[in-house]
């Protein structure tokens, strides 16, 4: 015998509820939110309180499959914002821990939408909101990593490292520290390079290499430090260690090209041509680097300059151009250099005017976008 389909509102909301429970099951995603919605659509008004409450929890499971189901950040913002606004009009039964959880969930969709800033504000407000509803509860790991994160991605390196020191802090008495906590410490190191203590910076890479020894980022990560104080023989020591243990292409890119420079600020132009061509050879492994590659041209043209390799100096820059992503105008200003200092000044003339027929072209286009 045929079921006659329900005609009571009540009826409707509960096979409506069944019918997205059994498709949230079977992993049909876009029907789950066409019953949640649907479901949403048919909640009885009588009761504001209960409804408001519902259809904010209805919300936050639409946003949790497009967030971890489909990936798609923008629509999962969305379905969060109206469930933490729904929730925080019910004043009736408002829950400080619930509105923890969703500007926290709110703060993650801004921080995989790479909005850090917007991302940082609504982690911040989590937090308080936690530590006033939920002190004992809440995930202080979590958040305390992922603010530390923010915080460098806003530059504020400072406070990054202060959310870093608290994080480890929370794993004292343990026996063992996260697997992951080796990429913690260069974090730090990173931030204490940001703002130039680098003796605390080497320091944090040292104790990322005690967790992972011979680990090609964290010697790369000392190198760079090191060439920033310029001392570059010590520099080279560790891009020679990290060269040693290094195993994909844009890794040994990397190295080959921090040797190039180090060899190139200490006038050691052979060596750094040599380590530019191994950077150039490991960046053509590999797809889209043609930004790359462009700059170590710029890089070799700048030590043939060094070496009064003039002509070869102008070979290099002219490749670099083939790449289009250096500004060209200042690789013609360049070459008309190398022009002048082989006393080709005819040729140096060329290029300097086609410098600034560029940048008076670059000036007009400035100010016709400020009219």
């Amino acid at each position: 015998m045929l079921r006659l389909p329900p005609t009571n509102s009540q009826d409707k909301v509960r096979l409506t509820r069944l019918h997205a429970y059994y498709c949230s099951n079977s992993c049909s995603y876009d029907r789950t939110i066409k019953y949640i919605e649907k479901h949403i659509e048919l909640l009885s008004t009588k009761d504001a309180a209960t409804t408001a409450e519902t259809v904010a929890n209805l919300h936050k499971k639409i946003a949790l499959i497009y967030f971890n189901e489909k990936e798609n950040y923008h629509l999962a913002l969305k379905y969060y914002q109206k469930s933490l606004e729904l929730h925080q009009l019910n004043y009736i039964s408002y829950n400080g821990e619930k509105s923890a959880s969703l500007n926290h969930s709110i703060g993650a969709c801004y921080s995989r939408l790479c909005d850090y800033k917007t991302s940082l504000v609504y982690y911040e407000q989590a937090l308080l909101l936690y530590e006033q509803y939920s002190p004992t509860i809440f995930d202080r790991h979590s958040m305390f990593e992922c603010l530390a994160f923010l915080y460098y991605r806003n530059d504020q390196f400072e406070t990054s490292i202060e959310y870093y020191l608290k994080y480890f802090k929370l794993f004292d008495g343990q026996q063992s520290l996260p697997q992951d906590i080796i990429y913690h410490y260069r974090a730090i190191g990173d931030c204490y390079g940001n703002i130039k203590d680098y003796t605390k910076a080497v320091e944090y890479y040292r104790k990322a290499l005690d967790t992972k020894k011979n680990d090609a980022a964290t010697l790369n990560k000392i190198g760079l430090t090191y060439c920033k104080q310029l001392e570059y023989l010590l520099a080279i020591n560790y891009f020679q260690m990290a060269l040693e243990t290094a195993q994909d292409f844009p890794s040994l890119a990397i190295i080959c090209s921090n040797l190039g420079n180090c060899y190139g600020e200490a006038k050691l132009f052979d060596l750094a041509i040599d380590y530019y061509m191994k950077s150039i050879h490991f960046h053509q492994k590999e797809k889209n680097n043609e930004k790359q590659i462009s700059i170590v041209y710029k890089s070799i043209g700048y030590c043939y300059d060094g070496k009064n390799m003039f002509p070869e100096a102008i070979t290099a820059y002219l490749k670099c151009l083939e790449y289009k992503y250096e500004k060209t105008s200042s690789i013609f200003d360049k070459i008309g250099f190398s022009y002048w200092n082989n006393n080709d000044y005819d040729q140096a003339c060329v290029y300097w005017l086609k410098t600034l027929k560029i940048e008076e072209e670059e000036k007009q286009q400035q100010n016709k976008g400020i009219v």
